[in-house]
């Protein structure tokens, strides 16, 4: 593997570590600071962009990286190891929850949709995904969560909830954390072990000194 390529896999794993121990050294009683580290986690494995995209942007990225999830799945399911169907089944009552959440959609916010009908239509989602998902068919289920884990992402480290216990959306919080704390360790170790076979895209804001960073400051 070219001594780049190596740096976009090998770079995104050793940032994802980084935050993942950092989750792991804090309290469980800052269940807010525990879910932005692993999110932190979860966006060094994945990233790519070294601006902000549009919503298009950041859902093609989404769907670009669980195509290369499915691949190094594919890998690990071969050797009977099932790294990221155990971990989905391990959290499947925390992410169905998310689902159905209609305060993790933007369709509620913008006042698109009564929250009866989010009810019924995420209770038909999660139904269907859930089914799929006992059958080893993950794919509608991960999007899904990752959706809702994604605006709750947006409420949290924007600022539009309360920190600590007196947020009206702890539960939510609660739940999208369990997910995680199940979902990032799992697609972590499947880059681990298979993600040399991946084509990974350039890994944002290279580290100086690396063969990736820019020399725009080279004297001549």
């Amino acid at each position: 593997m070219p001594a780049t390529k190596k740096q976009d896999l090998e770079g995104r794993l050793k940032r994802a570590r980084s935050w993942l121990d950092a989750a792991n050294n804090v309290s469980m009683d800052q269940k807010h600071a525990v879910f932005i580290f692993l999110y932190v986690a979860f966006n060094a494995l994945y990233g790519r962009r070294q601006y902000e995209g549009t919503q298009e942007d950041t859902l093609k990225d989404r769907e670009e990286f669980l195509r290369r999830v499915r691949t190094m799945e594919s890998y690990d399911m071969r050797h009977g190891s099932k790294i990221l169907l155990k971990a989905l089944y391990q959290c499947q009552q925390d992410g169905g929850s998310l689902i159905t959440n209609y305060f993790l959609r933007n369709s509620y916010w913008k006042q698109a949709k009564r929250s009866k009908e989010l009810v019924e239509q995420f209770s038909r989602a999660r139904i269907r995904a859930e089914s799929k998902l006992l059958k080893g068919d993950y794919e509608e289920f991960l999007r899904l969560v990752l959706e809702r884990i994604t605006v709750l992402r947006n409420q949290v480290l924007h600022g539009c909830v309360t920190y600590g216990r007196e947020s009206k959306g702890l539960p939510s919080l609660e739940a999208g954390l369990a997910v995680l704390q199940k979902l990032v360790p799992a697609i972590y170790e499947l880059m681990v072990r298979y993600g040399d076979h991946v084509e990974w895209p350039p890994i944002p804001y290279p580290r100086v000194g690396s063969e990736s960073h820019p020399f725009v400051d080279r004297l001549v």
